[in-house]
């Protein structure tokens, strides 16, 4: 048809841009239709690529959280039951020395907060609250840790609560409880780990995705790049302009013709 009637194609292109008049109404309808091939392409390779970071980097922070807290919680009653296995003796014989020296040393370990001995109607054998309440008569402490915290005078905010009975085992026999002993474990070293933990995977995810958005932008520019050099040739065609050439033949991949 260009050939037999040049003049009559050309009004037809002319025309085009009035008919494609109605498009952008179209195009406004999508959320994003504003935005450009190389900004859609940027924009969906980011979420993506967040999408397959974030949960991996979330997950990695609640096992790290989980073995931390388990850790904790590990010392703290391997702690209590330590403290009662080396005050069976003391607590047979009745020794008050020994007994605030079991106490005492329990104190010394890190992370301990408070640690108490218990006869089994709650009366305080030996406490780290010093000697004004040994003789008293306290079973809520037996009860309850944080009440145990409470009475200390000890923030049990952060603390993991950890009982132990202190036995006497005889052959054929059920053991026997003569005490009971309580350590308050503090797990605030480990909640200081965990939130650097928090700190340095948020900050290497932020690295990677900007990293990779950054990629993502250069690769968007390099495949854009002939298409937007098609959309110049064809509107310079639209307007009537035949003497466009373009060096997009001599490429290799779809694009070349």
């Amino acid at each position: 048809d260009f050939v037999r009637n040049p003049g009559s194609f050309r009004d037809r292109a002319k025309d085009a841009p009035a008919h494609a008049a109605g498009a952008p109404a179209i195009a406004a309808a999508a959320p994003i239709g504003w935005l450009g091939i190389r900004a859609k392409w940027t924009l969906a390779s980011a979420v993506a690529i967040a999408i397959a970071i974030l949960p991996a980097g979330v997950l990695s922070i609640d096992r790290v959280r989980d073995s931390m807290t388990e850790s904790a919680h590990r010392s703290g009653n391997a702690l209590a039951q330590q403290m009662a296995d080396f005050s069976t003796e003391a607590v047979l014989n009745e020794d008050d020395l020994a007994m605030a020296r079991a106490v005492e040393t329990t104190m010394r370990q890190p992370g301990v907060r408070y640690a108490v001995m218990q006869a089994p109607d709650g009366t305080v054998l030996a406490s780290s609250g010093g000697a004004g309440l040994v003789g008293e008569r306290l079973p809520e402490m037996l009860e309850s840790g944080e009440a145990a915290a409470r009475i200390l005078g000890v923030d049990g905010s952060d603390l993991f609560h950890s009982g132990a009975p202190v036995e006497i085992r005889a052959a054929h026999q059920p053991a026997m409880v003569v005490a009971h002993v309580r350590v308050g474990y503090s797990f605030a070293q480990q909640t200081a780990q965990i939130k650097g933990f928090v700190v340095t995977q948020g900050a290497l995810n932020a690295a990677g995705l900007g990293l990779a958005v950054l990629l993502c932008a250069i690769l968007a520019r390099q495949f854009s790049r002939p298409i937007l050099a098609l959309s110049l040739l064809a509107r310079r065609v639209a307007t009537g302009d035949f003497r466009v050439s373009s060096n997009l033949r001599h490429r290799r991949d779809e694009i070349g013709f």
